[in-house]
């Protein structure tokens, strides 16, 4: 039997957010300790590990490759912005100026952004745009702007294909008078619902992009 000094050990039980600190405390306890062998440390990351991290399987039995099968689960960016974002979007709308629901989501806020996180850099640069461009619509809504990795020029001239093909699909459209009404009342719904704005040249921006879009009408499903 292997007798371990008794001590004070962080625990994780595999919540993906918790991860981060969890592994900096062990590691300056236990990882780095220059006084215990590979044995022992292994012994206590086993002995650290709870719930769900303990059902993590290593390819070797030693503390290196335990660690690293807990990395490559735990330090999972796409799960942790996940977490966040959900978490975000499941705090209630504001109904009132109540004092104390605002300094509840003030205090939900704050306990989202306290949260460790291990981002890489494009999951960084996509939170610092969402904190830095967001608002809220009056439904309590989120509303994000649209952002570039790249310069916008890399998008290329899209508008005159784009007006190709909407010549091209309303001469479809003036074939098939139904489908043509359906587009109609299908367009004005999306744009009564704000999920669109028209444009006027004047008001046509710098950088800009123009996505086709058709009309699929499927009479046996249930939606159009």
């Amino acid at each position: 039997m292997l007798n371990l000094p008794d001590l004070p050990l962080p625990t994780f039980s595999g919540k993906f957010q918790e991860f981060e600190q969890f592994k900096l405390q062990f590691m300056n306890l236990i990882g780095n300790n220059p006084s215990l062998n590979e044995v022992q440390k292994l012994c206590y990351l086993k002995g650290a590990l709870k719930n769900e991290a303990s059902l993590i399987q290593s390819d070797q039995d030693t503390f290196d490759s335990l660690m690293k099968a807990l990395e490559v689960r735990y330090e999972n960016t796409r799960a942790l912005v996940d977490i966040q974002i959900a978490e975000i979007l499941s705090i209630n709308k504001l109904n009132s100026k109540n004092p104390s629901q605002i300094r509840s989501i003030i205090d939900k806020l704050e306990s989202i952004e306290d949260e460790p996180r291990n981002l890489n850099s494009q999951a960084k640069f996509c939170e610092e745009h969402f904190v830095n461009n967001h608002c809220r619509d009056e439904s309590g809504q989120y509303i994000v702007q649209m952002t570039f990795l790249k310069e916008p020029n890399c998008l290329g001239e899209s508008k005159q294909t784009a007006i190709y093909r909407l010549n091209s699909l309303w001469r479809k459209l003036d074939a098939n008078p139904n489908l043509k009404q359906l587009y109609r009342e299908f367009i004005h719904e999306y744009l009564d619902m704000g999920h669109m704005e028209q444009l006027s040249d004047e008001s046509e921006p710098r950088a800009s992009y123009y996505m086709t879009h058709h009309g699929v009408l499927s009479p046996d499903s249930k939606s159009k």
